[in-house]
């Protein structure tokens, strides 16, 4: 029988736990040359509320013809300490008692919906918690009276087969399952470097900010691309990493979740329900959860109106909600701080709510200028009658992102179309930069050599960005066409999951774009695009001095600067019609840098 254990050896309890598992099968003799057992320590089941699990065991029998899937929690603890009572094992951390056995539940679920999210499909799959300090004997009387998924550190692999739930071996279901539970995520040149960034020591210049945290709010105010998400990112690292903090960052964006779960599992940040952690969620999940648990509406993950946040914010105000019932939910309201991306799109009421349940002293918000897109008039965070502390905002205008040269581009562009100035200065540290512009067809020739381009700046595919208007086009099928996986994000359930593969091309609508980034930013039917915000621009009835024609154009144009700055290096602008509008001004900004700036008809 062929036993493995996936990753490299490491000092941790989950990999002695592992190699305790490796032996007990393989001193067993019970099983064929051609059965199979993959152990894997501290698996990630990416992109999931319950992320990390301690031991993941799964094999096949061909004598038998069955397989098994497994999650196993450990623990260290000695019988003393340990609880029993029912069914329920607890231990304790922290000071208090956990139930274990509702975590190794909860990880059994979360393998389920890893697998369905992939692949619409899921085995069997069972949970054992594994007790490696205790023997069977410490429980015996107790463990008589029902049948408790545990396995004792004194126990052979027969024990742990009693625990177990096999179902029929189908090969093919068994190597798919295989390929994506063995398949770790590996870090680019592109996320060593964000890495490297988010993990820095704070900037000196914002030092005392960070020491005034917990006593005001916090605001980091500025146009796209000069590092409000990063500053918060970096912030909430800090905060976990020297206070051990339990940081939630709130997006409407949920492809940004997906990207910045990838870079939490790279950066080994664990989704933890008791401890230390950096989370994210969408604002929809967070508030969601928030009126379900309040009994104002159903769970509906994807909608909720301002006048459901209303009522939740009365109701906990006259106390018909309990506010302190709502506080023993584990992973709702635990959290130390609170770190809003995109607070300009917020809606008042949910601004008031977010005060009311943690105070303004542990909000800290990212305010993006000019990138309205949900309302014609910002939020004002410091403008709140639940805003009870003093606020400081820390306005960013160098950037962090684009090149220098596209930097000169957008600033041009926007004079161009009689836009605010765009308040964006160039950073001597990213210089160059280039911009292609494509008239017609975008075809392989093109495409083929923006990924040679990309390879030859020691990036993968992965590390590039493709942005779409549609849903499912011509464009996806061309990159299908030519052999290229697809991380269709376009697609809610891609969404949900995390991409393994380096390869892969992101591939997203204009609309999931913010706070996302790109070495090679590949901008699909710009015009369509910007033509079509023209035309879906819906009057919310906002008071503002501007005519309905003022506020369309605006409102296009601020859609329209958020794909553009994505691109770090390249920026690639696709033109389908260069007589419209939008081409035309494009073009005559891009006649202005023949020295950066290639034209491609």
């Amino acid at each position: 029988m062929a036993v493995e254990i996936i990753g490299s050896p490491e000092d941790t309890e989950e990999y002695r736990c592992a190699e305790k598992f490796k032996q007990l099968f393989e001193n067993d003799e019970g099983f064929s040359a051609d059965d199979k057992i993959i152990i894997i320590p501290s698996f990630q089941c990416y992109g999931q509320n319950t992320q990390d699990i301690d031991i993941l065991i799964f094999g096949k029998f061909i004598s038998t013809k069955t397989m098994f899937f497994c999650v196993i929690e450990a623990k260290s603890h000695t019988p003393d300490a340990l609880v029993y009572e029912g069914t329920k094992w607890y231990a304790p951390q922290k000071g208090e008692l956990k139930d274990v056995t509702a975590q190794n539940i909860a990880q059994r679920y979360s393998l389920v919906k890893y697998l369905k999210n992939n692949f619409n499909d899921a085995p069997l799959i069972s949970n054992q918690i594994f007790f490696y300090n205790c023997k069977k004997s410490d429980f015996q009387e107790k463990l008589e009276k029902t049948n408790s998924p545990v396995f004792f550190g004194d126990q052979n692999i027969s024990d742990f087969f009693k625990n177990l739930r096999f179902q029929n071996l189908d090969e093919s279901r068994f190597d798919k399952f295989c390929k994506l539970l063995t398949k770790r995520i590996v870090a680019t040149k592109l996320d060593r470097k964000k890495v490297e960034r988010i993990c820095k020591s704070q900037i000196l210049s914002e030092q005392d900010y960070y020491k005034n945290l917990g006593s005001q709010l916090l605001i980091y105010r500025g146009k796209g691309g000069t590092g409000k998400t990063f500053r918060l990112l970096n912030l909430a690292y800090k905060l976990y990493n020297e206070q051990t903090k339990r940081i939630l960052i709130l997006t409407y964006n949920r492809a940004l979740i997906s990207d910045l779960k990838r870079l939490f599992v790279i950066l080994r940040i664990p989704v933890s329900w008791f401890d230390r952690t950096i989370q994210i969620k969408s604002v929809h999940e967070f508030m969601g959860k928030l009126l379900y648990e309040s009994k104002i509406k159903e769970y509906d993950e994807g909608y909720h109106t301002n006048k459901d946040i209303k009522i939740l914010l009365n109701e906990l105000k006259n106390s018909i909600v309990d506010l302190d019932e709502l506080k023993k939910i584990k992973n709702l309201l635990d959290w130390d701080y609170i770190m809003v991306d995109e607070s300009q799109d917020w809606p008042d009421e949910e601004r008031d709510l977010l005060y009311f349940l943690f105070n303004s002293e542990k909000i800290i918000v990212a305010d993006g200028c000019n990138q309205l897109v949900r309302q014609d008039l910002p939020c004002e965070w410091a403008n709140s009658i639940y805003c009870k502390t003093p606020s400081k905002i820390i306005y960013l205008k160098k950037s962090l992102r684009q090149a220098s040269n596209i930097v000169k581009f957008l600033r041009e562009l926007c004079a161009e179309l009689n836009m605010q100035e765009l308040d964006v200065e160039s950073n001597d540290e990213i210089r160059g930069g280039s911009i292609k512009i494509i008239v017609g067809d975008y075809n392989s020739k093109i495409h083929e050599q923006l990924i040679k381009e990309n390879k030859e700046c020691g990036n993968e595919n992965i590390d590039m960005l493709f942005c779409t208007p549609y849903s499912q086009d011509s464009y996806n099928v061309l990159l299908s066409n030519l052999g290229y996986e697809i991380w269709d994000e376009t697609k809610d359930i891609i969404k949900k999951t995390l991409p393994t593969n380096n390869e892969v091309l992101r591939y997203l609508n204009y609309k999931s774009s913010r706070g996302l980034e790109g070495w090679i930013v590949v901008n699909y039917e710009l015009d369509g695009f910007y033509n079509s915000m023209l035309k879906n621009y819906e009057n919310t009835g906002q008071l503002t001095l501007q005519s309905l024609e003022e506020r369309r154009q605006e409102y296009a144009n601020n859609w329209l600067l958020i794909p553009l700055t994505r691109a770090i290096h390249t920026l690639v602008i696709h033109l389908r019609n260069k007589d419209c509008f939008i081409s035309q001004k494009i073009l005559a900004t891009a006649k202005k840098f023949p020295e950066f700036i290639e034209i491609i008809k």
